[in-house]
């Protein structure tokens, strides 16, 4: 259940390695975009300076009394009407937030673009159940978001795109939603042993 960039190992994994996949439910997900297979962008570069330094932690701080950059703003945006979670659970999600930004995940970052060429033409097999669920929002910043999603379709049988309102992080006011929806998926597609 891949979400963001893991999407693209995800059906790397699902075209090379089909008989370890039982099915594959992605939570916007990332596909084969032209805009993300073009130059690896320069910020993870200098976010490693920042976060060496522990830059993020600061800044997320300072966002939450500035909405300077609009991180803490995105978060609480991400939540939509949710009342699932606190004060206190929004703050220790975003103290935790601060460490997201590590080398491993800059390093990753730093080579986007070859990760998303690797999966180029990319579909699921016929028979291996897949659905993605998508954010609007999503769709909104880039517009071949839905398109390559439809694109990974080879079995509309079994393969399918949904979108659902919301912001990327889906899952932070929608879990019960996808939860069943995702049960739903599995129960029609997946058979148990």
């Amino acid at each position: 259940m891949p979400h963001s960039i893991s999407g693209l190992y995800a059906m790397w994994w699902a075209t090379h390695r089909a008989d370890e996949v039982a099915a594959v439910v992605g939570l916007d997900d990332e596909r084969y975009t032209t805009g993300l297979a073009g130059d690896s962008p320069a910020w993870p570069g200098w976010m490693s300076a920042v976060t060496a330094v522990g830059g993020v932690r600061d800044l997320i701080a300072l966002d939450k009394s500035t909405d300077y950059l609009g991180l803490v703003a995105d978060y609480r945006e991400s939540l939509g009407d949710s009342a699932e979670y606190t004060p206190d659970q929004q703050d220790l999600y975003l103290r935790g937030y601060s460490w997201v930004l590590n080398p491993t995940m800059l390093d990753e970052a730093a080579h986007e673009a070859e990760n998303v060429q690797e999966i180029k033409g990319a579909t699921f097999p016929a028979s291996m159940p897949a659905m993605s669920i998508l954010a609007s929002s999503s769709l909104l910043v880039d517009p071949e978001w839905e398109s390559s999603h439809r694109a990974a379709i080879s079995n509309s049988a079994n393969q399918q795109v949904t979108i659902m309102d919301g912001h990327h992080y889906l899952f932070h006011a929608h879990a019960a939603a996808i939860a069943e929806m995702t049960q739903q998926f599995l129960d029609k597609h997946v058979q148990t042993q």
